[in-house]
């Protein structure tokens, strides 16, 4: 349980595609932990599910509330167009609005 404002950090294993069912059931496979990651979106999902949800701080402080455009330095705007923030973030150019821009992954089920 977190207390408002609170703060939860997980680190888990999580895959960029569902793991084969075959895989899931391998006995010797399970201590690997790979074959039981969720995918980034699933994982999201049961955090949500749970009532987590939040705001994403990066390294500098910089604030990210989900679904909220934030206006950004070019630094800050290259920086998310990289890995490991690359396809997390929509970044827009100058003079474009969010319907220019396809939001694939900003939210489970793209229901952005």
């Amino acid at each position: 349980m977190l207390k408002d404002g609170g703060r939860a950090v997980i680190a888990d294993i999580v895959s960029d595609r569902e793991v084969p069912p075959s895989l899931k059931t391998h006995p010797d496979l399970w201590s690997e932990c790979t074959v039981g990651a969720l995918t980034d979106e699933a994982f999201v999902a049961a955090l949500e599910k749970a009532g987590f949800f939040g705001p994403v701080i990066d390294e500098e402080g910089h604030t990210f509330p989900r679904g909220v455009m934030v206006e950004v330095c070019t630094d800050t705007a290259l920086k998310l167009r990289t890995p490991p923030y690359a396809g997390a973030f929509a970044v827009l150019e100058p003079g474009e609005t969010a319907t220019d821009v396809q939001f694939s992954s900003c939210c489970p089920g793209g229901s952005c």
